[in-house]
Formats: structure tokens, sequence, C-alpha cells
């Protein structure tokens, strides 16, 4: 990567029939594989990617995500408290 973290909004949400996705994982190798097996599918959008757990937070506020994939371990927050916190905000999302 170029050392800047993307975050990518691909939809208005007006009308949208692909489900969004949120990432969250400190490996920038890890985020690539996980987008890249969604991209290839209609009904999914990665909505946006994370490095660490309180920016999955961050992002799931903004975006609003249909589905959250975390790493367990992360810096700055754990993909344990963040899924807590996620949760808390949208309690019907699934977390994986």
């Amino acid at each position: 990567m170029d050392g800047v973290d993307r975050v990518t909004h691909y939809s208005s949400g007006c009308g949208r029939m692909s489900k969004l996705i949120l990432v969250a994982d400190d490996s920038p190798l890890m985020r690539k594989l996980l987008c890249r097996a969604f991209h290839e599918h209609i009904y999914f959008e990665i909505c946006a990617e994370a490095k660490d757990g309180a920016e999955a937070v961050e992002l799931a506020k903004r975006f609003k995500p249909d589905l959250v994939i975390l790493d367990f371990a992360m810096p700055v927050m754990s993909g344990i408290e963040a899924g807590k916190r996620i949760h808390e905000l949208f309690p019907t999302v699934p977390i994986v």
C-alpha cells in the first residue's frame, strides 16, 4: 500500500441492493485479501477499511454497514472491545 489508509464508500445507500461491509484488521495484507474476496460479488460492497478497533467503531458510525469483519487482536482497541461497542450501536448487524 502507499501508506494511506483507504476509506471507500461505493453506494449512496438509496435503493441499493448490495450489503455494505466494514473490514477491520491491522494487517494491510489481510484487509486487502478480505476486500478482494468480496470484490467480485454483486451482493456485497466494501464501504470502509479500518486499521484498528477505534477506527472501526468510528467508521461503523459513519457508514452503518450491514456486516462487520473484525480482527481479534488490533492496536488502540481490540476487536473484542470494538465488537462490543459496534453491537451497542447496531445490535442487529452481524459481527464476524
